[in-house]
């Protein structure tokens, strides 16, 4: 509802324009490298003990914006799969929309 809101107020495109690129800058600087995402995605990280998420626009395959937020519990702090399966999620919204 944030990210919504965020997005049709005036400085809507100022906020987004803070926000990491995928494959570009900042937290996801080297997440969607090689991904057909990189560059459409504009977002926020956040780990929290064992909670990750992931915050932001993604500008579809279509052309479609669209508000999206992925939250995952019970995070294990050496493991990579959730940050894996999260991206795979982001793609397959991304491919599918």
């Amino acid at each position: 509802t944030l990210l919504t809101y965020a997005a049709r107020q005036p400085w809507g495109q100022s906020w987004r324009s803070a926000l990491p690129v995928a494959g570009v800058d900042g937290t996801l600087q080297h997440r969607f490298v090689k991904s057909p995402v990189k560059g459409q995605l504009d977002a926020k990280t956040g780990t929290l003990g064992e909670v990750r998420a992931l915050s932001g626009y993604l500008t579809t395959a279509s052309g479609r914006t669209l508000a999206i937020s992925i939250l995952v519990n019970d995070h294990q702090p050496e493991s990579h799969a959730e940050g894996k399966a999260m991206d795979q999620l982001v793609e397959m919204i991304w491919n599918a929309e």
